[in-house]
């Protein structure tokens, strides 16, 4: 292999829930595989469903009638729990859009 993604940047939304226990990340980027201008996308939606089979994830590729959907076993874990043990480290930027940087040790 090249080591050349087909993939470009993806561009979306994240939405998190706290109190209801889920989180949606939805995100598109241009693929161009079959044909000029197509998009790959992926919307996924984490829920704790407190089911002790825990299919807790469900995840969509594609968009329209072209799209699939499968709901994956998958235990429900909050992205950002590990944030509360995290301490600040300063500012920076990432192809040029500042950010923050937090640490944690896990």
């Amino acid at each position: 292999t090249s080591g050349v993604s087909v993939f470009q940047p993806s561009r979306g939304t994240f939405s998190r829930d706290v109190a209801g226990q889920r989180w949606r990340i939805s995100a598109c980027s241009p693929n161009e595989i079959f044909k000029p201008g197509e998009l790959f996308c992926m919307d996924q939606l984490g829920i704790n469903t407190r089911s002790p089979h825990g299919y807790n994830l469900n995840i969509t590729v594609g968009e329209g009638p072209n799209s699939i959907c499968k709901v994956m076993p998958s235990p429900y874990y909050d992205m950002f729990g590990v944030l509360a043990a995290a301490k600040h480290h300063g500012s920076s930027s990432v192809a040029g859009e500042p950010c923050e940087i937090w640490a944690a040790t896990v």
